[in-house]
């Protein structure tokens, strides 16, 4: 028996030097790294208990945080997912699990896109499938927090009403997430080398009662321990969902009634919001605009008058060609709509894959209207302003006489 274990520890040895990459970037910023199965596992749990003390710190900028690293966690997750399957596409073995072969353009879109990993485990990965445990609720929510990452890492943009509910869902399909990336297949080991990347982790039994550390196993027990830590009544988070939506739905309803024509002018902020780049108008504009070319002291100021008419021409003549072909996609049907959904989330019973899939499905078209609505408030108001200035100016030169 003692053999035997000798044996199996020297396998397991083996299987960990074999794992071990040497990271070396090209750049000042960073230095050569060990990475093996028991660092990268170290890291993550890591990361996790960090995303833990943000979330329960529960100010906006550290859920704002935890939302970012958590999302960063998932795409690591997905990653790994991905790379074994495409491995073992290529080993001449039978499996019950789908094999698939990928193009170099294909494995590269991989890496560059959160959406089309995730896409690509939800295809080829299930809870029949080789043990794995990723189910399509959590799919969903990692779907639905990567759109909130976005907002909030590139938008500057989050709803503080939701954002807590949203990042303790999150946090809980990270960590199924990490459980189901770590493979069943990695073995496992008891060298000096493992012992020290997760000494500091005991807490969560990562190491067996014979010494050896089991990923898979490990990862189990953090994952289950810290969905212990932070949790979220479902109740409660359906709730807040629909209290969300039934507050912004009458706060609009008031700012949309208070806005002369409103239903004439929301085509057209939807309109601006879609071309107002276009790279064609950009450029008649451009030039249709006599204090951006500031050519007033130019030899050829006829030229310069001409050229500026002619673009604006064209200017108009592509706006309505443009128009012609435009159908708006968001009407204020939504603010009744948005309220409906806010009163049938209540009826879910704490369904909270269905309420958060619902939510932010209406979320998104809610928040499409919100901003044009609060654009076309501003428009009214610079005008506003404006028209109040131009009529002050006849008694401020009566003032001065």
């Amino acid at each position: 028996m003692e053999r035997r274990g000798q044996d199996h520890e020297r396998r397991g040895q083996d299987h960990e030097r074999r794992c071990e990459v040497r990271i070396n970037h090209r750049s000042h910023m960073s230095k050569n790294y060990r990475s093996s199965v028991s660092a990268r596992f170290a890291l993550a749990v890591e990361q996790l208990e960090q995303c833990a003390e943000l979330i329960e710190d529960g100010s906006v900028p550290k859920l704002r945080m935890a939302i970012v690293l958590m999302d960063n966690l998932a795409d690591t997750f997905l990653y790994r997912l991905c790379l074994d399957h495409i491995a073992r596409a290529h080993q001449q073995t039978f499996g019950t699990v789908k094999k698939q072969r990928l193009s170099k353009g294909q494995v590269n879109d991989l890496k560059r896109s959160f959406v089309k990993k995730l896409k690509f485990v939800a295809d080829n990965y299930s809870p029949k499938r080789d043990g794995y445990r990723l189910t399509p609720a959590d799919i969903d929510l990692l779907s639905v927090g990567h759109t909130y990452r976005n907002a909030i890492y590139h938008r500057d943009s989050h709803n503080p009403s939701v954002i807590p509910v949203l990042a303790r869902l999150l946090y809980a399909a990270t960590n199924r997430l990490f459980r189901v990336s770590t493979r069943a297949s990695d073995g496992g080991t008891r060298s000096e080398a493992t012992q020290r990347d997760i000494e500091s982790f005991t807490l969560y039994k990562v190491i067996d009662n014979a010494g050896f550390f089991w990923p898979h196993k490990a990862a189990a027990n953090v994952a289950r321990r810290l969905q212990k830590r932070i949790t979220q009544d479902t109740e409660d988070a359906v709730s807040t969902l629909a209290a969300d939506l039934r507050s912004r739905s009458e706060r609009l309803l008031k700012l949309a009634q208070s806005l002369p024509s409103v239903e004439a002018v929301l085509p057209w902020a939807e309109f601006w919001d879609l071309h107002g780049f276009d790279r064609r108008l950009v450029q008649l504009a451009d030039r249709g605009d006599l204090w951006l070319r500031r050519d007033e002291f130019a030899a050829h100021k006829e030229s310069v008058w001409t050229d500026a008419n002619q673009a604006e021409e064209q200017l108009n003549v592509a706006v309505k060609q443009l128009w012609s072909t435009f159908k708006p996609e968001v009407s204020l049907d939504e603010i009744p709509r948005a309220a409906q959904i806010a009163e049938w989330l209540a009826t879910l019973n704490g369904d909270i894959t269905a309420a958060v899939h619902t939510y932010h499905e209406v979320d998104q078209r809610l928040s499409r209207l919100e901003g044009y609505l609060w654009e076309i408030e501003a428009d009214y108001d610079r005008e506003a302003s404006r028209e109040a200035d131009r009529r002050r100016e006849p008694d401020d030169d009566e003032d001065d006489a």
